[in-house]
Order: C-alpha cells, then structure tokens, then sequence
C-alpha cells in the first residue's frame, strides 16, 4: 500500500486524537477508517444509491408562458 503524509494542524490533530479514543484505534487505523469512510460516501453519490426520486414542478419555457399559466 502506498504511503502518504498529511499535514495537519493543531485542531485536526486534536480531532482525530478524539477519534482514535473513541473508536479504540491507533492513528493508522483511525485514518484508513476515515478514508474508507469517506470513499463509500462517494461511491454512493456517484451511483445515486440513497437518494430520493420525487417529481418537480413543471417549468414554463417563454413561449409556453405567454400561451398558458403555467403552475
């Protein structure tokens, strides 16, 4: 696996340090569950798993508008 480094301030140090007493994990592990995390959040918005299909009111188009009321 490759390795990559961050820079991180003082208050991102101090997040993650939080997170690492919580979940029970060291540093390594605590940043590859967030970056997982993270990568699952992204696959699921760009295959639109979860998202809400639901019809949007019509739009009138000008021409349409001076014809019809449109609602």
């Amino acid at each position: 696996m490759h390795e990559h480094a961050f820079a991180m301030t003082e208050a991102d140090q101090l997040i993650i340090e939080r997170l690492c007493t919580r979940l029970g994990m060291n540093l390594q592990q605590t940043a590859e569950w967030l970056i997982k995390r993270r990568l699952a959040r992204v696959a699921r918005q760009a295959n639109g798993q979860g998202r809400a299909l639901y019809m949007l009111p019509r739009q009138c188009g000008a021409a349409e508008a001076l014809e019809t009321s449109c609602t």
